[in-house]
């Protein structure tokens, strides 16, 4: 028996798909969309009998909110999925509904020990209008959690999931270390639309901000930086230039989180970048940022950026990212 618990728990990134065609404009490709209409919070996340089963807000008939029932799909690496049948289909579905399933939690129970019962909330519910055609909503990248001792602080730590890895190419696509970038850009040339990018450099660097363009147009007036203020010792995602911004005058923002440098005086950065979505771990994965993004399919230019001084020590790898859906 699974039991399900309605909650008031809302969030997540924002992207799903269009009947089996998964190379579209903005679909991720190593990140979990269904194959068609909208999709929202996860809501039951459980591992039973070697199988992940991720539950998830979703209206079976449409892109917008509306009819909520939950999807559901399964993998055996938190990496390849596969879509099943919905889950909890809301009551009165193509015609007058009645009932429907907002979110809550799963849990395998086979004896009803925990006792819980069914019991009506009153709905949050997030409603977006991200550019994403026939399909809105995704999943981050699937997250190991962890206590590890930082510094004299135990800190929870997330590091992606180990069989994520399996979809990684081995071989970096552009491999490079600078003993010292003055203030300027270098350029890196293209890169794939998903990719994985390996950062670091030194704390003790002059710069006042040291970022990653990625998903950049030709002359870079389109880009998303990542990058580390080192004067507040925060790393950050802009995405003020990252493509389409206009359908919501909010959208356009920089977000920031503190990082301070490992024991070697270094600071890394694990950078995940899907068609639509950016994703950072910083240091251990003590401090991480997530934020969508909508730039042109053309828009695959890479640089590095300093700003008000020479950043050190700089080493770079980029990988390509295969899709799971192909």
């Amino acid at each position: 028996m699974v039991h399900i618990i309605k909650t008031l728990a809302v969030g997540l990134l924002a992207c799903v798909a269009h009947a089996f065609n998964y190379d579209q404009l903005y679909r991720g490709q190593y990140h979990f969309s269904p194959q068609d209409n909208w999709m929202n919070d996860p809501s039951g996340l459980l591992y039973h009998n070697e199988i992940y089963h991720l539950f998830f807000q979703y209206n079976p008939s449409g892109i917008q909110w509306g009819n909520l029932s939950w999807g559901h799909a399964t993998s055996k690496d938190l990496t390849h999925w596969e879509e099943q049948p919905v889950a909890l289909l809301a009551r009165g579905h193509s015609g007058n509904v009645t009932e429907m399933y907002f979110t809550g939690s799963a849990i395998v129970d086979m004896n009803n020990t925990s006792g819980f019962r069914k019991d009506r909330k009153t709905p949050i519910v997030a409603i977006a209008n991200i550019p994403t055609g026939s399909w809105r909503g995704a999943t981050a990248i699937p997250r190991h959690l962890a206590l590890r001792t930082i510094g004299d602080k135990v800190t929870l730590v997330q590091q992606p999931q180990e069989a994520w890895s399996s979809i990684v190419n081995k071989r970096a696509a552009y491999s490079h270390k600078y003993n010292s970038m003055l203030e300027g850009s270098v350029h890196l040339g293209t890169t794939s639309e998903t990719i994985k990018i390996d950062l670091s450099f030194s704390a003790a660097s002059t710069a006042s901000k040291f970022a990653i363009a990625v998903r950049g147009s030709a002359d870079f007036t389109k880009q998303t930086l990542v990058g580390y203020d080192f004067v507040n010792k925060q790393v950050f995602i802009d995405r003020t230039k990252s493509g389409d911004v206009s359908f919501d005058n909010t959208f356009a923002s920089v977000y920031r989180g503190p990082l301070a440098a490992d024991v070697n005086g270094k600071v890394n950065l694990s950078i995940f970048v899907d068609r639509s979505s950016v994703e950072v771990f910083g240091g251990q994965g003590e401090t991480t940022l997530t934020a969508q993004i909508f730039p042109s399919r053309d828009a695959i230019n890479t640089q590095l950026v300093s700003t008000g001084g020479t950043t050190k020590s700089v080493k770079i790898d980029i990988f390509n990212v295969a899709s799971t859906w192909n």
